[in-house]
């Protein structure tokens, strides 16, 4: 896979009918998690071999002795996918958000985070969070689904307008095109997208599936088309209601 992964990407996925929440902070539907994936970064990423958190859109960071103050130095050149810099002061909104809320626009608290104070931004490109009280698992929670960052001009919007994908900005490898709710989501590569982490090695396994196939839950499956120029052109994940049609995809 290249490391932009622009070179004629689109993608095809699919969600369940519903309510649902496409902002990182309360998109804890699975579906949704899928999603945020792709039009979202976070700041540090969990090696899920050694599990520490490494650098993501923090370049590198300090906690205080007592885990009551956290200070993240961001990497330069990173945007939202609306040309919005994701600098500190972006980064500073995301987390007062997430911590604190906003009643005037409906945004709850989020699960991610505990203890929240303040944030303040040092320069364009160091923020530091303060804690009422010692945040121990704060830094493993930058690294999660629920702390994706969006850009401001998402973050002006009232919260129940969020349920639309197509209103999530984020700063990921990929924007959402369109959205058919509870049928499909399109998924468009960023041509400008160049922050992806490196990947120094590419582990597959065989997914042993139980003989009685027809007591799975609702799933998914994906059919993706390949060429030499492009690894993967497209993909299009669908709902499967029926064993059979289980069956077909396996």
């Amino acid at each position: 896979m290249p490391r932009n992964p622009s070179a004629g990407w689109h993608a095809g996925l699919s969600r369940a009918a519903g309510p649902h929440q496409s902002l990182p902070a309360s998109g804890r539907f699975y579906p949704n998690s899928g999603i945020l994936n792709q039009i979202t970064d976070k700041l540090t990423r969990q090696n899920p071999e050694t599990l520490k958190n490494e650098p993501r859109l923090a370049e590198s960071w300090e906690i205080n002795a007592d885990a009551t103050e956290y200070t993240f130095k961001l990497r330069p050149g990173v945007t939202f996918s609306d040309g919005t810099p994701l600098d500190a002061a972006a980064v500073a909104k995301n987390f007062d958000t997430f911590g604190s809320g906003n009643k005037e626009l409906g945004y709850p608290i989020s699960e991610v985070i505990t203890n929240y104070d303040h944030s303040e931004v040092i320069d364009p490109l160091t923020v530091k969070f303060v804690f009422k009280a010692p945040a121990l698992g704060f830094l493993q929670g930058t690294s999660v689904i629920g702390s994706g960052s969006v850009s401001p001009a998402t973050l002006d919007l009232p919260f129940n307008e969020l349920g639309d994908a197509t209103k999530i900005i984020g700063s990921g490898a990929f924007v959402v095109e369109s959205e058919t709710p509870g049928q499909s989501l399109n998924l468009k590569a960023r041509e400008d997208y160049a922050w992806a982490p490196r990947a120094s090695s590419i582990r597959a396994a065989p997914i042993s599936m139980p003989s009685n196939i027809s007591s799975l839950p609702k799933t998914a499956s994906a059919s993706a088309r390949c060429s030499p120029d492009r690894p993967i052109s497209s993909a299009r994940f669908r709902p499967m209601t029926s064993p059979v049609s289980r069956r077909r995809a396996i």
